[in-house]
């Protein structure tokens, strides 16, 4: 698709373009709905992680780098004695790169940016 449609039903001010391998470029008319959308991020739908980065009126969409994102990872039922900083570290870099933990009593939250 080489045009801009309106979502004028699900999502007001908001145009989408599909570009190649499978990437959408989404252009907010409002910029109060555009710093909503990157201060919320990540997204993430049917655990399928959604990247959004903001990019300037001069850069080109198909250079900017989608290699990684930043995403949280809740671990449920964990026993209390492994609620600690070097089991989420060991658990994080098993499935991406371990960045900061937080916890409470039945989780553990840890942030890790993936690769």
């Amino acid at each position: 698709m080489d045009f801009w449609c309106w979502t004028d039903y699900a999502i007001k001010g908001l145009e989408i373009k599909h570009l190649p391998a499978d990437q959408f470029l989404l252009r907010f008319n409002h910029i109060i709905n555009h710093n909503r959308a990157l201060a919320g991020c990540p997204w993430s739908f049917e655990n399928n992680i959604l990247i959004l980065n903001g990019i300037g009126a001069d850069e080109n969409p198909m250079q900017v780098d989608l290699d990684w994102c930043n995403s949280f990872v809740q671990i449920h039922e964990l026993q209390l004695i492994l609620l600690n900083l070097s089991v989420a570290t060991f658990i994080g870099n098993r499935i991406g790169k371990f960045r900061d933990m937080a916890w409470t009593i039945g989780v553990v939250m840890g942030s890790l940016t993936m690769h």
